[in-house]
Formats: C-alpha cells, structure tokens, sequence
C-alpha cells in the first residue's frame, strides 16, 4: 500500500472534524491520538500499556480483540495480549532495519518516539506517500487526553524541540532514500513539523 495516513494526537487534530477527516489508505493512531474518535486500522503504543490505561480500560474484552491491531514495542507485546489486545511488535531491536529505515542520526531517539516508528513501519510496508495529521504537538501534552506520567510541564517544551529536530533528520532520509513525500494536514504555526 503506497498511501498511508498518521494521525498524532497535537493540538490541531481537536481542530479537525470526522467530515473533514480524509484518510488515504490505512490509518496509524499514535499515542493519545485514539482518544480522537477517528477510524484506524492500527494503534502505535510504545510505553507499558498503564500509561495508555485512560484509552482502553474501558473497552470489554471483546471490544478489545476487535480493536485496531496494536503496533508496540516487542518487549510489550506480551503485556497487551494479556489484556486482550492483538498486537504485532516494532521490529526494534533488529539492528538491520533501523540501519535501513531510519538514518543514523535518528537512531538514538527512534525507539521512543512514536511518530517515527509509525513512519518507519509503513515506509517499510511500502509508503510512498503520507498524510500527517495532529503532528503539531506542543506545550504539556496532547490535544486529547492527560499528560499520563506527570512530567513538569518544562520537560514538554524541550521534547517537542528534540522531537521536531530528529523527525527533520529522518525525514531527510525517507525523502531522499525512499522517495516519501508527506502531506502535513491541518497544522499550522511554528511548532508544526
């Protein structure tokens, strides 16, 4: 599949509403992003699933096995099939493809950066072109719910800094090596990517 659509959970996807969602092939919810009520056909969780309890404790077991297929770290896999889920683990911990999906310079921030390893993964399925919505995050936390580990709101600003920078580096590589173009849709300002 050529087109994928990304949904982050940045102060402008609160902005956008379910008509003007227009999704082009399948769609990856990051983090707080699933609280948006947009459709998905996966979910890219990267910490335990008690940080993201607020977005699924509610769920029954069987809406839980008809949920989006979980897309987490492997070493969590375990743990959200515990509580129902189905899931399919980022290939993390294989040194070939971060070698060649994301560039070298990235490497240190990509495992704990949702967002790229989201874009990862789908360049890898073979994206070509992506729609990025909600990848304007900024201040202390997200457009939809809380800040799920009570960081000082100081350590917001800096992340979103360090975020924007390694994502610019990455997405060098995914330009110029994979010939990825992305679409940034409703953001807008300077904290935007």
């Amino acid at each position: 599949m050529k087109d994928w659509t990304i949904i982050a959970p940045g102060p402008s996807l609160k902005l956008l509403t379910k008509e003007e969602f227009q999704p082009r092939g399948p769609v990856v919810a990051i983090n707080n992003a699933i609280l948006s009520g947009l459709p998905a056909d996966f979910w890219a969780l990267q910490d335990v699933p008690v940080r993201f309890e607020h977005t699924w404790v509610h769920l029954s077991l069987e809406e839980r096995k008809n949920s989006p297929l979980i897309w987490c770290r492997d070493v969590n896999e375990a743990r959200w099939r515990e509580l129902g889920f189905r899931t399919w683990g980022h290939p993390d911990s294989e040194e070939n493809f971060r070698a060649e999906y994301v560039h070298s310079a990235a490497k240190v921030c990509y495992t704990h950066l949702t967002l790229l390893t989201a874009i990862a993964r789908a360049v890898a399925l073979g994206a070509r072109y992506i729609s990025l919505y909600g990848v304007d995050m900024a201040g202390v936390g997200y457009s939809y719910g809380i800040d799920y580990i009570n960081r000082i709101a100081s350590h917001w600003p800096i992340r979103w800094i360090d975020e924007k920078k390694v994502f610019g580096i990455a997405r060098q590589q995914w330009e110029s090596v994979w010939k990825v173009k992305f679409s940034f849709v409703g953001v807008k300002g300077d904290e935007s990517y």
